[in-house]
């Protein structure tokens, strides 16, 4: 694997961009493991509401964005550094422990451990933390597909996509 300086912008690390990005750095990297940190409200997003706070429902996408910055460094290492574009397929397991919304300003640390990898498939055990309470906030199976060119020209032959 590539050695990265930690920590790093997620910005260089995902397709994602402001409105739709919430992390914020990424902290560690392993060919097993990703570990990224927010600050709620720290940037701009469709995410939050009016006062900046966070639906606990939007962790989801904060685990999701984790995968892929794990995605995006693990494939980078070996290929032509290119940003490739991911697909949740499914999400199990989730637990949240909190109600409602998290607060402006409270920092948030995302680990993402790669449970298996195969065909372009990739299965995590995501975990939530409020970084000042060290309380896990949430946790998820989440399964993500980072599909090939062959996968992708498949797809789009086989569907309606390629009539437009």
């Amino acid at each position: 694997m590539k050695k990265f300086v930690f920590p790093m912008s997620v910005e260089d690390c995902i397709i994602n961009r402001t409105p739709n990005l919430l992390l914020d750095t990424v902290d560690n990297v392993t060919s097993d493991m990703v570990v990224c940190r927010m600050t709620v409200g720290s940037r701009d997003s469709v995410a939050y509401t009016e006062e900046k706070e966070l639906p606990v429902m939007a962790l989801l996408e904060v685990m999701a964005q984790t995968m892929s910055v794990w995605s995006t460094l693990n494939q980078s290492s070996r290929t032509d550094h290119k940003i490739r574009f991911g697909i949740l397929v499914d999400i199990s397991r989730m637990i949240v422990t909190r109600n409602s919304h998290l607060p402006r300003g409270m920092s948030l640390v995302i680990t993402a451990h790669l449970d298996r990898q195969e065909r372009g498939y990739v299965r995590f055990y995501c975990e939530v933390k409020d970084e000042l309470e060290n309380e896990i906030i949430a946790t998820a199976r989440m399964t993500g597909l980072v599909p090939s060119d062959t996968q992708i020209h498949d797809f789009v032959k086989h569907t309606e996509l390629n009539r437009l």
